[in-house]
């Protein structure tokens, strides 16, 4: 009889301390499960509980010593294996911690929690599908284990397949239609399938929930960049830099959307705010050249592109703005270093081919230009750019019939292309088509009427 009132006493314990627990009254929860400790010594449950309570203050060591203690009581106890499990894999011993999970999974292989973990563990390995068979272990015990739909969703994620996550987090927030995880995780699901405006909803619904989460303000200004809205991307941005005004990436966005606004100067300042908090991020210094180059500072480009390329000699990007600006500033064969060692780099560059191209030309080496005119079309048939420069340079090299056929490829691309009518104009002048020519020169100007060219052509062809 004293025996059962014992137990009974201890039992009621238990539960205080769960209850205690359970309300995050951790270091009440501990004293309480002290005292049972101090009565005996030798109850696992109580080592158990204590070991919980002791992983969640953060206090590892102490876990794991208090959850050995009771495994030694009952070396059975699934549970205990488990919770062994997770202090190894906060404390990073993985491999140990797959062995006490496989260990609690014989002893009980009907446990969701440890196959859940079980799963968490071997996707930290990179082992996607195989942790996806561990979730789909815990599903088939319990259909409703919320962990595991989203954990599952997540490798899915992690797998690129998009459509299976969206299911596994549906299933989620059919089961808690308030489960934060589940919406975060479906936001980014619908962007990375690029549906933007079901993307932006969902984001909304993320910060309705949490009006400070930075990653969802980021997010949906990237999405807002991507959709052509500027100013409502800005405004995102602003939220994001009201809770962090240290993020590099946010600055470094926030000066790419004001350069699509026109707004340089306020740009160059967003940079520079990134490069005092990241001197040495190339992805600034790049797009800070690349705005000072946008409105004409050459100079300032250069020095911006010159520090990328100290940083990082191979970055490619930079190696073709830097070409790019030096094409402007006349130094041709200087800017053909720049494009030969993008090209070592990336021989499908189409840019820097066409870039190359256009450095040839400058320099008169009209056969060389062709040669990269070409190897850009044959890489982007579609760039209208290289059409209508193959036709420029086939004119000057007096191949005016191959020129013709260039510039009415591009013409076939775009027909209101004001450069394409007036190349066919100058190819059919060269012919001695003069009025096919002098078509082409007025449909020129009907799309650009200050087009100087195209009216400089005309004045000749009328006195002539």
């Amino acid at each position: 009889m004293i025996g059962l009132l014992n137990r009974f006493k201890k039992n009621s314990q238990i539960r205080k301390a769960y209850n205690l627990f359970n309300q995050g009254k951790f270091h009440e929860a501990l004293e309480c499960y002290d005292n049972i400790l101090e009565k005996d010594s030798n109850y696992a449950h109580a080592w158990f509980g204590r070991s919980v309570v002791l992983r969640e203050l953060g206090e590892y060591q102490d876990a794991l010593k208090a959850n050995d203690t009771a495994l030694k009581l009952d070396p059975k106890d699934s549970e205990a294996w488990n919770n062994k499990g997770v202090i190894l894999e906060k404390i990073d011993r993985r491999q140990d911690a797959l062995k006490a999970y496989d260990t609690s999974l014989e002893i009980d292989p009907k446990n969701v929690g440890t196959w859940n973990n079980r799963g968490n563990i071997i996707m930290s390995f990179g082992k996607y599908s195989e942790a996806i068979k561990n979730y789909d272990k815990a599903l088939e015990i319990d259909s409703k284990h919320i962990s595991a739909w989203i954990n599952k969703a997540n490798a899915f994620e992690r797998l690129k397949k998009y459509h299976e996550a969206m299911k596994a987090y549906d299933t989620a927030l059919k089961l808690d239609s308030e489960l934060f995880n589940a919406m975060y995780g479906r936001a980014i699901v619908l962007r990375e399938l690029e549906e933007y405006q079901d993307a932006l909803k969902a984001y909304d619904e993320v910060l309705e929930m949490d009006p400070n989460h930075a990653d969802a303000w980021y997010s949906k200004g990237e999405i807002l960049r991507k959709l052509g809205k500027f100013y409502e991307a800005l405004e995102a941005y602003d939220k994001v830099l009201e809770l962090d005004q240290n993020n590099v990436n946010v600055w470094n966005d926030k000066g790419s959307t004001l350069v699509m606004l026109e707004r340089y100067c306020e740009a160059i300042e967003a940079y520079d705010k990134a490069l005092e908090l990241d001197p040495n991020n190339i992805n600034v210094w790049n797009n800070k050249g690349f705005t000072h180059g946008v409105f004409g500072k050459y100079q300032e480009a250069l020095k911006c592109f010159n520090k990328a390329l100290k940083l990082d000699p191979e970055y490619e990007d930079a190696l073709f703005q830097k070409g790019y600006i030096l094409v402007y500033l006349g130094k041709s064969h200087e800017s053909l270093e720049c494009f030969d060692k993008a090209l070592e780099i990336n021989p499908k560059d189409t840019e820097a081919w066409y870039n190359k191209g256009c450095a040839f030309g400058m320099l008169k080496m009209y056969h060389e230009a062709l040669e990269c005119f070409d190897k850009t079309l044959q890489l982007k048939p579609e760039k209208i750019e290289a059409w209508n420069n193959r036709g420029n340079v086939l004119n000057d090299l007096e191949r005016h019939q191959e020129a013709l056929e260039s510039f009415e490829k591009s013409l076939k691309i775009n027909p209101n292309g004001a450069d394409g009518w007036y190349g066919k104009g100058f190819s059919l002048q060269k012919l001695n088509k003069h009025q096919e020519a002098l078509e082409c020169y007025d449909k020129s100007l009907e799309l650009n009427p200050d087009f100087e060219p195209a009216k400089k052509a005309v004045k000749n062809l009328s006195k002539a």
